[in-house]
């Protein structure tokens, strides 16, 4: 794509006379003739159209990033045509906002990227390719990495963020981090609020407990697992995602959100509590 891009027509001439000489006589290659298929390629040459080029460039990161390929026709606008022979002559228009199957493939993709991530730190390449079909589908830099900062934690992965989320602070949507993050932190405390019911150590810390913000959070995690099961509250060996990321995930929404989100403050104090639940439970 790249090469198609930068290269510069050149007429179609025949080759200078190859021959030469070395001490031992004259040595001659065999007469040249046209490549028919080239020749072919070069006579239906089409002017590249820039748009063309992008749409294509489109498909192949869609095709990179997401296995199931069902919704990308509906995807591209004349996603047939991409695919003749005349298409890189071809003017594509650009959309700047995403329709709902984009949105839907792109919400698979960003999950997929996530799943694939490995530690310990985050690899700005698994966003690279998001990025740019974001980018030629309308939906900018920084709801992409909103989004899959958000997948990350859903997944419960955490300390693979940590470091990559302060040199992109700038970019985040700060209102969708807020409200995304708040409900994955309630269906973390509710289900570490469960399970330390369960011990009779902590129930005396436990009663110490808000019973409004209990509430609180029992609803917005019934009603966040409700609309999307998939978040993760244990690790691959059963146990609770430490509840030490939580209070750090809260800590980093507290000094986003300044003095506006009551909500925030509360779950913060909340998992303080539970952390000294756990403690007295060890």
């Amino acid at each position: 794509m790249m090469l198609l891009s930068t290269i510069e027509s050149e007429p179609y001439e025949e080759a200078d006379d190859l021959s030469f000489s070395h001490d031992e006589g004259t040595f001659a290659w065999p007469d040249i003739k046209d490549d028919v298929i080239i020749k072919s390629l070069y006579d239906n040459a089409v002017e590249l159209d820039e748009s063309s080029l992008e749409a294509h460039h489109g498909i192949i990161c869609a095709v990179q990033l997401n296995d199931d390929l069902s919704l990308l026709p509906h995807c591209v606008d004349s996603f047939d045509s991409l695919f003749l022979r005349q298409s890189f002559g071809t003017k594509f228009p650009r959309s700047f906002t995403m329709n709902e199957d984009q949105q839907i493939f792109m919400e698979t993709a960003i999950r997929r990227q996530a799943e694939l991530c490995e530690g310990p730190t985050l690899n700005r390449d698994y966003l690279d390719d998001l990025v740019t079909l974001g980018r030629l589908w309308g939906l900018d830099k920084g709801r992409i990495v909103t989004q899959f900062l958000l997948m990350m934690y859903e997944l419960g992965k955490d300390d693979f963020v940590e470091d990559f989320i302060n040199s992109v602070t700038r970019l985040l949507d700060i209102d969708e981090f807020l409200d995304q993050g708040t409900a994955i932190v309630c269906v973390r405390l509710n289900a570490a609020l469960s399970l330390l019911k369960k011990s009779k150590q902590c129930r005396t810390i436990l009663a110490m407990l808000d019973a409004d913000t209990c509430e609180w959070v029992r609803e917005q995690a019934r009603s966040t697992c409700e609309e999307n099961p998939d978040i993760v509250v244990t690790n691959e060996d059963g146990t609770l995602i430490s509840l030490d990321s939580t209070h750090a995930l809260i800590l980093r929404m507290k000094r986003m959100s300044g003095s506006n989100r009551i909500d925030t403050y509360a779950l913060f104090s909340m998992c303080e509590t539970l952390l000294q639940a756990m403690d007295s439970s060890n």
